[in-house]
């Protein structure tokens, strides 16, 4: 009787290693900011962005990511062309493939210059902020 219980025991170690990533809760690995490369995809890395950089392109690494999630990124002009902590873009996404999500905002014209900031949100809560200028 120990030695079925023991097996068993291990058995479920072992499916429960094999699940892992809902192992706790969701955390950003790494967040990367990105020009687009002119045909709307990500292109070069970036820290800021020029004025005519017109697509803004942000990568999300997640760690512990859970299904059944929401992720919000919200684009905030922080102190750019007069505005002052106002959001000019919101995605929603419902779905993470291989613990990544991406995003983008894009203007037709030249970007205010400026302070901004993309926040990160799983279920309505920001798990990171990061903060860029356009100049």
């Amino acid at each position: 009787m120990k030695r079925m219980m023991l097996f068993f025991g291990l058995l479920a170690l072992v499916l429960l290693a094999a699940c892992g990533g809902s192992s706790g809760p969701v955390k950003i690995d790494s967040v990367t900011l990105s020009k687009g490369d002119g045909s709307g995809n990500a292109g070069e890395t970036v820290t800021n962005f020029s004025p005519s950089d017109h697509d803004f392109h942000a990568a999300v690494k997640f760690e512990n990511l859970a299904s059944g999630i929401k992720v919000t990124f919200a684009w905030v002009a922080v102190n750019a062309g007069g505005a002052t902590n106002k959001t000019i873009a919101t995605v929603d996404m419902n779905a993470v493939l291989a613990n990544e999500a991406d995003s983008d905002a894009t203007l037709p014209n030249d970007w205010p210059t400026g302070q901004y900031r993309l926040d990160v949100s799983v279920n309505g809560t920001v798990l990171k902020s990061v903060s860029f200028n356009v100049a």
